[in-house]
């Protein structure tokens, strides 16, 4: 399992997402801050929200590229 803390914000027109990761190569942290999204929408397929699980997923396979890690298989994979 991978250790990781998170604290994520939305308001109408706005997301947000700073995420602490204890990988298996070494510590990192990120944020991702919408601001003016024409999607108003509190629904999984909101841009903020696929912006946020892009990001985390572009980033996860920079920093550990060989790790076998994959998302449970009922959640699409959205990277």
């Amino acid at each position: 399992y991978i250790n990781y803390a998170s604290k994520g914000g939305a308001v109408r027109r706005s997301r947000s997402e700073t995420v602490v990761v204890n990988a298996p190569s070494g510590d990192y942290a990120w944020t991702v801050m919408t601001k003016n999204q024409e999607d108003e929408r509190y629904e999984y397929d909101n841009e903020g929200y696929v912006l946020k699980r892009t990001v985390g997923g572009l980033l996860w396979n920079y920093f550990e590229p060989d790790h076998d890690w994959e998302p449970h298989p009922e959640y699409p994979k959205t990277w």
